[in-house]
């Protein structure tokens, strides 16, 4: 039965006579991939032709049909390449198979044609296209909802946001770099050409008004840490050419890396290893230290382009599927609100950046005590990451990890207090003091610190009122730690107590490296 033949057809794709046809009427290369859809051909007139019927049957099946199939059951009749190539069959696959990116001009020859010229540019690449439009897609959706909930740092995000290059003037880059860029950061770039920024403010040593406006706005995550500003910015195309170029001539920067991201001075670098997509960022004394951090083995030594390398985008698209994953499922959002260490309550709000502290998972934890919320998370920051030791005989180097954390404070509204359980509400209540303790990985106590206020600052917390924040740091020489605590406080005020003093929790959370650094 022909139709059962078109079926069987499109299971195979490879062999429908369709396939063939679209590339060129004769065999692919090898690695091409399936073959794009056919050219459209008129039906023929004449006797023994399907008529009306059978035409809206074959076009009720085309709708039901992938492109593979589509393809090859167009070459089974030739009533139907007429069917199964119209514009509104071919429409949706093209978004989404291969998407257009934003802004693009509609397809001039109609979808057929554009997923046609789509597939024998990324086809040999199978998903990879479309592993890079959902990222971006996954970017956008949350920068969008984000704009439409009101937050200024979203959109100035949304709007740093350039538009794609076209393929001659990638070619044109790898020209000046010498070297061949790889697939996906290829892709990448014909969905958005980086961001904007000037690239002597991402370089420039002092922290003036232009410069202020890069400590929020990259789309890769944002953090302070002891005046440690980092705010990671996917570069453009011109200027991922000239900072590698620089760091060539002044760092000796081999010639297969390129910096694909960046923040203000250079605070943090990410760099792009282009024979297989792999991802590190350089820390303090120069070392690459992969993105993607497997577990066991060497580490440090270790390159990360492990995950199947350019033909399935390597460490570079499993970063970033990881990256727009956890902004997808809330495990990351844009910095919380709240007054910060020094900060004055009058003092204007800044712009939210997507805050690389992690909302979810074992590096964070909430408890609320006598109506006092603390959540905290942890941050592995590998651009301080450092090595301890000489590393000569038996004494191996050692791994040190700076882990940032993050504290937030909040004093329930009164309604919430007693809603949990309270039998009076607490109004107002400063922070006197604090105390960790730092377990290992057998829950075994290794270090207790106590000490007056949180990064000089002893603040005050209002029912309901705005929460308090603020980051510190501590370094780590093995993977997996624990940290756990308390911090007092006085009912109403140092100065002018309303009651007695009380112990909030800060619940444990893991010191840990995880999968995959941001």
């Amino acid at each position: 039965m022909e139709v059962g033949a078109g079926a069987r057809a499109g299971a195979g794709a490879e062999t429908g006579a369709g396939a063939e046809a679209a590339a060129g009427g004769g065999g692919r290369g090898a690695g091409a991939g399936p073959g794009p859809p056919p050219a459209a051909v008129a039906p023929p007139d004449g006797p023994g032709v399907a008529g009306p019927a059978a035409d809206a049957v074959a076009r009720l099946l085309a709708g039901r049909l992938g492109w593979r199939a589509l393809a090859a059951g167009a070459g089974v009749r030739q009533a139907w390449a007429h069917e199964f190539s119209q514009d509104d069959l071919w429409a949706p696959l093209l978004r989404a198979v291969y998407p257009p990116p934003p802004g693009a001009a509609p397809p001039t020859g109609g979808s057929r044609a554009a997923f046609a010229g789509a597939h024998r540019e990324y086809g040999r690449y199978g998903d990879l296209y479309g592993r890079v439009a959902r990222c971006w897609g996954r970017l956008e959706s949350f920068l969008q909802a984000e704009r439409a909930a009101g937050s200024r740092g979203a959109a100035a995000i949304w709007n740093s946001l350039r538009p794609g290059l076209d393929a001659s003037e990638m070619s044109y880059a790898e020209e000046l770099l010498g070297l061949e860029l790889p697939p996906a950061l290829r892709m990448m770039m014909r969905w958005h050409d980086g961001q904007k920024c000037r690239t002597d403010a991402l370089l420039s040593p002092n922290l003036d008004e232009e410069v202020s406006a890069l400590l929020s706005s990259g789309c890769l995550g944002s953090y302070s840490v002891y005046g440690h500003e980092v705010s990671l910015h996917l570069l453009a195309m011109s200027q991922l050419v000239h900072l590698t170029q620089i760091m060539r001539e002044r760092q000796g920067l081999p010639p297969h890396l390129v910096v694909l991201a960046a923040s203000w001075g250079l605070a943090k670098t990410l760099l792009l290893d282009c024979r297989d997509s792999g991802l590190y960022f350089v820390d303090q004394e120069g070392t690459l230290v992969p993105a993607i951090w497997s577990r066991g083995g060497a580490r440090r030594k270790g390159r990360c382009g492990g995950r199947g390398g350019n033909a399935c985008g390597g460490g570079l698209l499993a970063w970033l599927e990881a990256y727009t994953g956890a902004l997808e499922s809330g495990e990351l959002g844009l910095e919380p609100e709240g007054r910060r260490p020094m900060e004055t309550a009058e003092a204007p709000p800044r712009n939210s950046g997507i805050s690389a502290f992690p909302r979810a998972g074992p590096r964070t934890s909430r408890a609320v005590t006598r109506g006092v919320e603390v959540t905290a998370s942890a941050l592995v920051l590998p651009e301080l990451h450092r090595l301890a030791g000489t590393g000569g005989g038996d004494h191996e180097a050692r791994d040190v990890w700076t882990i940032s954390y993050s504290i937030r404070f909040r004093l329930l509204s009164e309604s919430e207090q007693l809603a949990a359980g309270e039998r009076r509400a607490i109004e107002r209540c400063q922070l006197r003091t604090r105390h960790w303790v730092i377990r290992d990985e057998a829950l075994e106590v290794i270090n207790q610190v106590s000490g007056e206020a949180v990064v000089g600052d002893y603040p005050i917390l209002v029912a309901g009122g705005k929460p308090f924040i603020y980051q510190s740091a501590t370094s780590e020489k093995t993977a997996r730690s624990f940290m756990e605590g308390f911090f007092n406080f006085v009912e109403g005020t140092i100065a002018h107590p309303e009651g007695p003093c009380f112990d909030v929790e800060c619940a444990r959370f893991e010191l840990s490296l995880p999968e995959v650094l941001f």
